[in-house]
């Protein structure tokens, strides 16, 4: 195929061109701006392959094998390049998913191994359905759930990892003949109950459970007596399942004899509590001797600091947790747990006394209450966030850019505890940041702490997330992979990537300058600017400009090409043409830029670089063209083209 050295509109690569200049003109007014990603530069999400119902929580092997509960009560597998077929472990039958409730935590043992050995557990914490293979509401025919940990060992059968269910072992929860469940945890309505699991360093399981209470009205116990196991069902016999003792309703998570709305710690092998935890009673045995933390409504996620625990149980150091409690009316909240804390449920919602509790008159002296000193220090949150007036977070001015400019402030209704960035190819600023996460209002933000863990900075990170529900780290790469609840039901992880680069393409036969990069990074989802400019003067100013971008050289033209004609024009130069007119390039059409103002006055063309994750690392190939219509005394288009920019593209 061969050029005339200056063609005109008339020709067949004249009419390409303005074709081209229209079909870019009409494109730009049809289109939107493409979706970006709302993520620091060089930040982007990932997704993850599987498919899931309603996913709920998820621990890393230390290989990357993800395991993911779904709310039903099934266990699935999957790393980063396909999902497990057969699901680890189906408990549906046993699990009550109605409302909040559901299969909500999992943790792998320290040193996981799917050999169905010693380190081959696999804890799970969920709500138990009253009747087997039923998913009754919470009172249904006055009959109540309650909340269990049980452990699995995982074996490896034809390489797919999968329960041995005859290894199940009840750590809590385990029901009498009669009905009763001494070592329950309290599921009296049907929202925040069970909630998550984590191993501290000393191999010590830390448990966080809900108070198992109703939101509306406020509950202070007496309207759910069949729950109780001082009532017998007058059909099945049966008592209720929860100690009478814990009838207190939020209250219970003032109470050391409950379980409920605590941080427990235990030992993973049985059950049981240490002499070492704070309210230890002489009886590892009892719930007091398994209570870690307490006060807390709704402890639906927690992370631990790396490498802040002691190796040995008997110290009482596990590591130090950020737990996110979910809030009330008003207010949610995340907290540093040392151990021994009392953070307020129900007397206060962040730092502020509840209405609705703090003049409640106690039945009977050792009923817990607001009126009387609390047990345990009483611990305010490093951090709360009013549900609906953003200004009102605390501690004040604390929420910044990374600039360290103040921003106005935020709000959610639902806090995730999030992970703590362990370190890797994040920048640095992020390493020990709490990756802090909001279920309703769908964002992360990022929370730096200092060494006593009093808040530095919150700052925001994104809002590209949709209704997440646990965030943790890759045990080998650092990098923090989201779970987004229904709709999405997926897993995204957060990749960062080296800045991108902008050289010039080193064959380009054009004049030097004639393409310039004039601002912007150059990633997916974003708008890079570049100058056309033609330093010879060989082109009337006012000719039009046109940009274009393609995955590769032009196929017909490789680099080292030299067509005639095709520099600017005037001066019979031998160019180079990379640009891709074809379906499929990476901007389909040339993009139109304004009219050239002369040498030395580059027009400016915005690029809108496509949203594709596909694109991150690769690179693209820059051209310019000038089209001067007033060329030969406006009998034809002189036609220069650029020298070219090869850019690569990052997040």
């Amino acid at each position: 195929m061969t050029h005339p050295a200056h063609d005109t509109f008339g020709s067949s690569t004249g009419r390409r061109l303005v074709q081209a200049l229209s079909a870019a003109l009409t494109a730009a007014a049809l289109a939107g701006p493409a979706a970006a990603q709302d993520l620091p530069d060089g930040f982007r999400l990932a997704a993850v392959p599987g498919s899931y119902s309603q996913p709920t929580g998820m621990a890393f092997a230390p290989d990357g094998k993800l395991f993911v509960t779904q709310k039903q009560g099934r266990v699935s597998v999957v790393d980063d390049t396909a999902q497990q077929t057969p699901v680890f472990i189906d408990l549906r039958d046993e699990v009550n998913s109605i409302k909040g409730r559901g299969l909500l935590g999992i943790a792998l043992h320290p040193g996981f191994a799917p050999d169905g050995g010693p380190t081959s557990w696999v804890y799970l914490l969920y709500t138990v359905s009253p009747v087997f293979g039923e998913d009754w509401g919470y009172n249904e025919d006055d009959m109540y759930s309650f909340g269990r940990l049980t452990r699995y060992k995982a074996i490896t059968q034809g390489g797919e990892i999968v329960a041995d269910l005859a290894s199940r072992h009840v750590l809590l929860g385990n029901q009498l003949p009669d009905g009763s469940v001494p070592d329950c945890i309290a599921s009296l309505f049907d929202q925040h109950s069970s909630c998550s699991l984590r191993f501290a360093d000393d191999g010590s399981l830390l448990v966080a459970h809900g108070d198992g209470a109703r939101p509306f009205p406020a509950d202070f116990g007496g309207m759910d007596a069949p729950g109780f196991d001082d009532w017998i069902h007058p059909k099945t016999g049966l008592r209720g399942p929860t100690p009478a003792d814990q009838d207190s309703g939020a209250f219970r998570a003032q109470d050391v004899r409950s379980l409920s709305g605590k941080i427990l710690r235990i030992d993973p092998e049985t059950g049981f509590g240490y002499a070492s935890n704070p309210y230890y009673d002489g009886d590892v045995t009892s719930n007091p001797s398994r209570v870690w933390a307490l006060g807390l409504r709704n402890p639906y996620r927690m992370t631990l600091f790396p490498g802040t625990g002691a190796a040995d149980p008997a110290l009482g150091q596990p590591n130090v947790i950020a737990v996110g409690d979910v809030g009330h009316q008003t207010w949610e909240e995340i907290s540093i747990c040392l151990g021994g804390e009392n953070f307020g449920w129900p007397c206060l919602e962040g730092n502020a006394p509840h209405p609705d509790y703090q003049g409640f008159d106690p039945p009977v002296v050792e009923f817990p209450n607001c009126n009387t000193t609390l047990t345990g220090p009483v611990t305010a949150p490093i951090l709360a966030w009013n549900h609906t007036f953003a200004g009102l977070y605390e501690p004040p001015g604390v929420y910044v850019d990374e600039a360290g400019a103040p921003l106005p402030g935020f709000i959610g209704q639902t806090s995730i505890g999030g992970a703590v960035y362990p370190g890797g190819d994040y920048p640095a600023v992020y390493d020990d940041r709490i990756f802090l996460a909001d279920y309703t209002s769908s964002w992360i933000k990022t929370v730096e702490v200092d060494a006593s863990y009093e808040i530095v900075a919150v700052r925001p990170f994104t809002s590209s997330v949709r209704f997440p529900v646990d965030v943790q780290a890759h045990p080998l790469t650092g990098d923090l992979y989201v779970l987004e609840f229904n709709p999405s039901n997926r897993i995204v992880k957060i990749l960062y990537d080296e800045p991108s680069d902008v050289d010039v393409y080193g064959c380009a036969g054009n004049p030097p300058d004639t393409l310039v990069h004039l601002g912007g990074t150059p990633s997916i989802g974003t708008t890079i600017t570049f100058g056309v400019d033609n330093p010879w003067g060989t082109q009337s100013p006012g000719a039009g400009t046109l940009l274009a971008l393609s995955a590769l050289p032009d196929v017909a033209f490789p680099c080292g090409t030299l067509v005639p004609g095709y520099g600017m024009s005037g001066l019979d130069a031998l160019g180079e043409i990379l640009i891709n007119l074809n379906a499929g390039a990476m901007i389909p059409e040339p993009v139109l830029g304004g009219a050239w103002a002369g040498p030395g006055n580059p027009a400016p063309i915005g690029v809108e670089i496509p949203d594709l994750s596909s694109l991150v690392g690769k690179q693209a190939f820059v051209q310019g063209a000038i089209i001067d219509p007033t060329f030969g005394g406006g009998t034809g288009a002189g036609i220069g083209v650029t020298e070219a920019i090869e850019v690569t593209l990052g997040s």
